[in-house]
C-alpha cells in the first residue's frame, strides 16, 4: 500500500509518467504473487455516472 500512495502523492502527473509508476509497482508486486503471499482478482463493477 506504501508504494501506491507514494507514488501518486507528489499531485497530479502526466498519463506517461503515471503509466511509468503503475508499471514500477506491477514489477515489485510479481515476486510477492510467485511466492503466494499475493493473489489478483478481479471485481466486476458498475461504471459511475452523472445523472441531471
Amino acid at each position: 500500500m506504501t508504494l501506491v500512495v507514494s507514488a501518486f502523492a507528489d499531485g497530479p502527473r502526466r498519463y506517461s509518467d503515471l503509466s511509468h509508476r503503475i508499471a514500477v509497482i506491477q514489477k515489485a508486486l510479481r515476486s510477492p504473487e510467485r511466492d503466494g503471499l499475493l493473489r489478483w482478482s478481479v471485481t466486476p463493477a458498475v461504471d459511475v455516472s452523472a445523472s441531471a
